[in-house]
């Protein structure tokens, strides 16, 4: 990724104006060991031994300032932003462009220690699944495979442990940032499966757990028909499912539990029948239905 798309990238998340504060803090966590622990295992092919310290110091500094605990997935996010530091990004913009990103797409995930909002954006992803790809749906519930088992990195991680190269990690962050849909996250994970959804269905209930730790993106190509597949799957998503879904903001942890009882009677996606009309038939066919 070239120098002028990591600045376009960080621009969306921080002014790169913003005046150098310190981020110095003492190593002094309750669970520090864990945190220096997961450190050394985040990129660790990438990062230098100097990068793995800064992280473990901005990692501090997050929970300290945030006032939060520290959980697992906040090292696979913050580490490509401390990246961000070898392209000449000061290291203070790097820290704000990650808390900003967080702030932005999972605001109170690691504010709950039991991650609340997980529930009902599992929930959430389930019905796009069932109607967007029914047979993989379908198979995920005849061999009771739980949205938990695939869906948690997805969201925990924002796709950092299944984009492994940067570049391309930055390019799919930059597709999520520009759609400003809350939604987006699902729609990605859900073409992800609509990828490999050939070596799902060859596999026996009991190697699927493998199988989804091995679906990644390793190459532009793959991306790029990811992105494609992603935008599809929210052209076509019912804008009556699409509106009633965002009504829910599992981030609202006050209202998390009462939302994700609601979520858990629906069966499907609730849908007008004219979009029923206007899916199953052709966009043009399907308009002249309800012209006068």
């Amino acid at each position: 990724m070239e120098n002028s798309s990591i600045r376009a990238l960080v621009s969306k998340l921080c002014p790169l104006d913003i005046a150098e504060f310190s981020l110095e803090t003492e190593l002094d966590l309750i669970n520090q060991r864990d945190i220096a622990m997961d450190v050394i295992r985040t990129r660790s092919n990438t990062l230098t031994p100097e990068e793995k310290i800064l992280l473990e110091q901005l990692l501090t500094f997050y929970c300290k300032t945030e006032k939060v605990s520290y959980k697992q997935g906040m090292n696979e996010i913050l580490a490509p932003f401390l990246l961000l530091n070898r392209h000449n990004i000061p290291l203070h913009i790097c820290y704000i462009c990650f808390k900003n990103f967080v702030a932005k797409f999972i605001p109170t995930l690691f504010v709950d220690d039991s991650f609340r909002p997980l529930s009902g954006l599992f929930i959430i992803t389930k019905l796009i699944l069932k109607y967007h790809l029914p047979d993989i749906s379908t198979c995920f519930s005849n061999n009771e495979i739980t949205p938990d088992i695939y869906m948690t990195t997805w969201y925990v991680t924002m796709f950092s442990s299944k984009i492994k190269n940067l570049g391309l990690l930055y390019i799919f962050w930059q597709n999520l940032i520009e759609s400003d849909d809350i939604l987006y996250i699902s729609y990605f994970g859900i073409a992800l499966l609509d990828l490999f959804k050939q070596e799902i269905r060859n596999h026996e209930a009991l190697t699927l757990p493998n199988v989804f730790k091995k679906i990644c993106i390793e190459n532009s190509d793959t991306l790029q028909i990811a992105l494609q597949n992603t935008n599809q799957i929210k052209a076509n998503m019912p804008s009556t499912a699409e509106m009633i879904l965002k009504k829910y903001n599992m981030f609202c942890l006050e209202n998390t539990d009462s939302f994700v009882e609601v979520l858990k009677s629906f069966i499907c996606l609730l849908i007008l029948p004219k979009e029923i009309l206007v899916q199953t038939y052709s966009t043009q066919h399907g308009l002249q239905l309800f012209q006068p």
